[in-house]
């Protein structure tokens, strides 16, 4: 399946690509040529969708060609959600550059790399406290090949997903520190995966129904009581957001 996705020129394909290619994760990212590829798990529906995609940038247009494995077709709108997230490629460059005046003119377009996945994310952020990013990505690599699933993709440097929060939540101190890492890192490592299991975010229905406007989506327990969507959630100590969580 292939797509494309648009942005606003111009666009530093080549520095960003030696950015990520510097912090992938082995087994799970790779940068080759002017390509970036990964691996993919996205839980949807109740149930994993795992697969791999494709990234590279257009020869005549300011889009980005995104290939995506036949196993990912149920669940494309967030993988290319993801895509954009990660790439920023809802970036402005010309406000961007309105900004930051003489810091930006030697780079035009420059943009902030964001995350494909959120809890993959802030594992790594977990890893790479007081280490380098070489220490830190070689953490992450081992955490894939021990915890993530087998993957069958066209390119041999691909050959695990990162494992979902679900799974890293079932483990233990020591599963998590038999891969080099220190226990009090593995334990914030399972406090996040548990957090992201058990935290219970609302929405802003946008129908138009009276009872709808306005309100909690129907599985919070705030639903319940008719409580406006910005009070406290009975399951959920915080203020509503109305926002995905970004492990999602």
């Amino acid at each position: 399946m292939r797509f494309e996705l648009a942005y606003r020129p111009p666009l530093p394909w080549d520095t960003m690509l030696a950015f990520l290619g510097q912090r992938a994760i082995q087994g799970v990212e790779v940068v080759a040529g002017h390509e970036y590829r990964r691996t993919v798990s996205v839980a949807h529906g109740g149930n994993v969708h795992r697969g791999w995609i494709a990234v590279r940038p257009a020869a005549r247009r300011a889009t980005l060609h995104v290939s995506l494995s036949p196993d990912l077709a149920r669940v494309v709108p967030p993988v290319l959600a993801r895509v954009k997230r990660l790439f920023d490629l809802a970036c402005d460059p010309h406000a961007v550059a309105a900004q930051l005046g003489e810091l930006a003119a030697a780079h035009p377009g420059l943009r902030v790399p964001g995350a494909f996945d959120g809890f993959e994310m802030a594992v790594r952020a977990i890893l790479g406290q007081q280490v380098t990013v070489k220490a830190a990505t070689t953490l992450s690599g081992r955490i894939a090949r021990t915890f993530g699933d087998a993957l069958a993709t066209p390119w041999a440097e691909l050959t695990h997903t990162f494992p979902v929060a679900g799974r890293v939540a079932a483990l233990t101190v020591d599963d998590v520190a038999s891969n080099g890492i220190i226990a009090s890192r593995s334990r914030s490592i399972l406090a996040l995966a548990g957090a992201s299991q058990t935290v219970r975010w609302c929405w802003r229905r946008r129908r138009r129904r009276a009872d709808a406007g306005g309100r909690c989506a129907p599985k919070c327990p705030a639903s319940a009581s008719g409580r406006r969507s910005t009070s406290r959630c009975a399951r959920w100590r915080g203020p509503m957001r109305f926002r995905i969580p970004t492990w999602a």
